[in-house]
């Protein structure tokens, strides 16, 4: 019991020294100061770079390499010499600046960081004092007097209870999150079909008005497949298998969570199979029974997709609110074993 009364007053006073507020402080100042070394650092490369090339300046004037010297007069060598001496002093005077600034900014940060760790340390402490605590307290309610008193059981029953609708209420938003990411998924792969699948139309009616305007002139229709035709089938064939791949994923959705509403039945057995294959089939023999049958397609996927869209907005409104569930039922849980620890310490002896 003794152990337990000193557990309880470290943690009192640990909890007593605003450590969580301390420690956010702590870490906003060594990601600050991190910020700050790092510009710093770069204002110091950049310096240097200066220097460097002041330094190549100066030797070039010394050396006598530089074409615009060979024929200056004296006196204007010597002011280019000056010159050039001047802004090598200024770099050098600049870069020793920012090395002082990097220095002091270095300093700063390990003074940070060693605060920040050493109320990391505190932080973890305290954990640890609270687990020893909670440990203490079991054993010692263990005792015939303890698990007498009348508010032991009850708020044992209830701390059991929230544990268990908080592990439900988890379970329950991790089904329902993981329908909609699957959901989501599906939704992506139909507006992607829809996408290419206007894309084929657009393709077809610039066909069909090439077509009439070639017969109106010559009086004959094109013969055989032309670029169109193949963009038009390759667009139709990629949306074919997005739609299939959005309703194996619908299916699989389907299959976990069975009370899945809105999608219909019918139209999720004809897309997995490959809503399009009738006109694979074709070869989109005709211009206009191509166009027919694409226009059809786009109005079946635009339904599907309406369809998923609901169902995904009712999973999601499912998965938020049994997360809410489940953080009201750790709140509870959080509130009712501080409540019996409390109690267990306040039946403990006075010495």
């Amino acid at each position: 019991m003794e152990e337990c009364r000193s557990t309880h007053a470290q943690i009192a006073s640990l909890e007593a020294s605003n450590l969580e507020g301390r420690r956010s402080a702590a870490a906003q100042q060594s990601m600050s100061m991190q910020q700050q070394l790092t510009s710093a650092q770069a204002s110091l490369s950049q310096a240097r770079v200066t220097q460097a090339k002041a330094q190549k300046d100066l030797q070039s004037l010394d050396s006598g390499l530089r074409p615009s010297n060979w024929f200056a007069s004296s006196a204007k060598k010597e002011g280019r010499a000056q010159a050039g001496q001047a802004a090598l002093d200024a770099a050098n005077a600049t870069v020793r600046q920012a090395e002082g600034v990097v220095a002091d900014m270095q300093s700063s940060l390990a003074h940070a960081q060693s605060e920040e760790a050493q109320l990391n340390g505190q932080a973890a402490l305290l954990q640890s004092l609270r687990a020893r605590r909670a440990s203490l307290l079991e054993a010692i309610s263990q005792s015939p007097s303890f698990a007498a008193h009348p508010g032991m059981a009850s708020l044992s029953a209830a701390i059991a209870a929230a544990r268990a609708d908080a592990a439900q209420n988890a379970g329950w938003a991790a089904q329902y999150a993981t329908a909609d990411a699957g959901l989501r998924r599906a939704l992506s792969l139909l507006q992607a079909a829809l996408q290419s699948l206007s894309g084929a139309r657009r393709v077809g009616t610039v066909g069909l008005v090439q077509d009439v305007r070639r017969r109106r002139r010559t009086g004959t229709s094109r013969g055989g497949p032309i670029t169109g035709d193949v963009i038009q089938m390759v667009q139709v064939r990629r949306a074919n298998g997005m739609v299939s791949q959005a309703a194996n994923e619908i299916l699989r959705v389907h299959a976990a969570l069975p009370t899945l509403p809105y999608v219909e039945p019918a139209l999720l057995r004809n897309a997995s199979a490959g809503i399009f294959a009738n006109m694979l089939v074709s070869s989109l023999a005709t211009q206009v029974l191509s166009q027919s049958r694409i226009v059809g397609s786009l109005r079946e996927v635009e339904r599907m997709e309406g369809q998923v869209s609901q169902c995904a907005g009712w999973t999601k409104a499912n998965a938020d609110a049994f997360r809410g569930r489940e953080a009201a039922a750790l709140s509870t849980l959080a509130a009712k074993t501080a409540e019996l620890e409390a109690l267990r310490l306040s039946l403990l002896p006075a010495n």
